[in-house]
């Protein structure tokens, strides 16, 4: 993992904008702007992250990877990225009828939703701690499906193919304690079995030599 965060940080770009966003839709229109400085491999808005509890209005943007460094420092040097934002007018072929609501708030937030023009992206070299992140995701290294939530019995009895793909979704999972990963992680290093990548050379290594004494004999 330390070997890889020096060239992510490389390649990722923090991102904030005025105004906040307000809807997966202004996200998507970034990413389409983002995509035409390079691939981008991940892009996350942190108001989605479940394992995000601050109360920082700046802690809600979007970290960005791209697939090469070089994509990264274009995008910074855009910075401040203007997006216009095409409203739900503009996005339809035929003007719909106006009805008159019963919300009072309905006028008001229309009115908000139409001055709405443009995004002010002010993009950053990216300060995520994806070490830091990926501890707090409930999934990294051990975890224990929760075999008796409704959601996974629902599933199991669904037909799905693998018991460990009917888990519960990471914003109600649980971390397993401190004492148990180091437990499991000590039996797999006895047994050899801390890499899958290593397990499966090993299996490839091994039928090699199957096939070559077979061809001696």
């Amino acid at each position: 993992m330390a070997s890889t965060l020096p060239r992510l940080a490389t390649q990722s770009i923090y991102i904030t904008t005025k105004p906040i966003l307000q809807s997966l839709t202004e996200s998507k229109q970034i990413l389409t702007a983002l995509q035409k400085f390079g691939e981008v491999v991940t892009f996350r808005n942190l108001k989605y992250d479940t394992t995000n509890n601050s109360e920082n209005a700046s802690s809600r943007s979007i970290v960005a990877i791209f697939e090469s460094p070089a994509a990264a420092s274009q995008a910074i040097a855009s910075s401040p990225l203007i997006i216009p934002l095409q409203s739900q007018s503009q996005s339809q072929s035929q003007p719909q009828p106006k009805k008159p609501s019963s919300d009072p708030w309905a006028s008001t937030e229309a009115a908000q939703n139409a001055a709405r023009t443009h995004l002010t992206c002010t993009i950053q070299p990216s300060r995520h701690n994806h070490e830091s992140a990926l501890r707090r995701n409930p999934f990294h290294t051990v975890f224990r499906v929760s075999e008796k939530s409704y959601q996974s019995q629902d599933l199991v009895r669904t037909g799905i193919p693998l018991k460990e793909l009917a888990d519960v979704p990471m914003a109600r999972k649980s971390h397993e304690p401190l004492r148990v990963k180091r437990r499991i992680q000590e039996e797999n290093e006895r047994f050899g079995a801390t890499s899958l990548v290593g397990l499966y050379e090993a299996g490839l290594g091994e039928k090699r030599s199957e096939v070559e004494g077979k061809e001696v004999d």
